[in-house]
């Protein structure tokens, strides 16, 4: 049985769905659509993150006002490293019996992946790509860092909303390339889609180097959104998740250890074309060593070595390396259907 869960009513009546199976032999899977994945809602005004419940507390909880055995919920929500946050969560909680299994959402969506991105008639004209959505702190921070050092016409970015207060005030006065066309309440909207990119998306991306991803969490979050312990992990989304399937190159304005993470989900990444030690760097000292890289790059060095056999090779592992794993979530999505 599959059941999405994508608003707070859905999580709120979960019990009287799983009650009325409950005699029935039947496992569960629950599809979270949000991205955030720790809560339903990333709005800290929501009530699951005032009442500081997560996700994961609130399906248990759900689970044993229907008397129904967690064994039979199979998880899938928006985070690469789902599993580990799951088993650092019942670290902390010690439930009486785990859900059946936990994975990522994106790695259901292989409409993500778009390898004709690397065509070899196509020569970049720009270096990289810096793709956002919804206002975060980091992303703002990087694209006023792209605009002050006169990098802006070597990327293609997009922003989506509203202008926030902390850009700079040149973007007031800026469209990105992506909302040419497109608007959404009277604002431009950035063509961003996460599980079905536009073929504009996919120009821009053909157009460049590499992908410089802004994640979702750059800091821990835990003072604006939690001080659960087994919150302080890495959380990678379906924006690398895209770059991973598309044979991208890539720098990650992400949490520390966000590499680390990926190596042992067995990707590789680039040490031959990026300074990765920045990975390795605490929250006041990780976004500057990324974005000081940028100063340095010129597009014609980057496709020489993006071109080389070994960069190659890295690449074409990766997309096995996403597959295989995507492969494992759908079997396990599929004996739900």
């Amino acid at each position: 049985m599959l059941i999405d869960i994508t608003a707070d009513y859905d999580l709120d009546n979960l019990h009287t769905k799983l009650g009325a199976i409950r005699k029935y032999s039947i496992d569960v899977h629950l599809s979270n659509g949000y991205e955030g994945g720790m809560f339903l809602s990333m709005d800290p005004d929501q009530k699951w993150v005032k009442e500081q419940i997560t996700l994961i507390d609130a399906i248990h909880r759900q689970c044993d006002k229907a008397d129904f055995p967690p064994a039979r919920i199979h998880l899938h929500w928006g985070n690469l490293n789902a599993e580990k946050i799951y088993e650092d969560w019942c670290f902390w909680n010690n439930p009486v019996e785990r859900f059946g299994s936990v994975g990522c959402l994106s790695m259901l969506l292989p409409s993500v992946s778009r390898p004709e991105v690397n065509r070899a008639d196509v020569t970049p004209t720009k270096l990289f790509t810096y793709f956002n959505s919804a206002q975060r702190k980091h992303r703002e921070d990087g694209l006023n860092y792209i605009y002050e050092n006169g990098l802006l016409d070597l990327c293609e970015w997009t922003w989506f909303n509203d202008w926030h207060y902390n850009l700079n005030e040149h973007f007031h006065t800026l469209i990105p390339k992506s909302a040419e066309g497109f608007e959404w309440e009277g604002k431009p909207v950035a063509d961003t889609s996460a599980y079905a990119p536009g073929e504009q998306l996919l120009d821009m991306q053909r157009n460049t180097c590499f992908d410089l991803i802004a994640e979702t969490f750059y800091y821990h979050d835990v003072e604006y959104y939690t001080d659960f312990a087994y919150w302080h992990t890495v959380y990678v989304t379906e924006k690398t998740w895209r770059a991973l399937l598309s044979k991208r190159p890539f720098m990650v304005l992400g949490n520390k250890n966000t590499l680390k993470e990926l190596h042992a989900l067995g990707f590789k990444t680039f040490p031959m074309l990026f300074d990765e030690k920045y990975d390795t760097l605490n929250d006041n000292k990780r976004l500057g060593y990324v974005l000081g890289q940028l100063n340095g790059f010129t597009i014609d060095s980057m496709i020489a070595k993006i071109d080389t056999p070994e960069v190659q090779a890295i690449l074409e592992h990766n997309l096995q390396q996403a597959v295989k794993l995507s492969q494992k979530m759908v079997d396990i999505r599929n004996k739900m259907l």
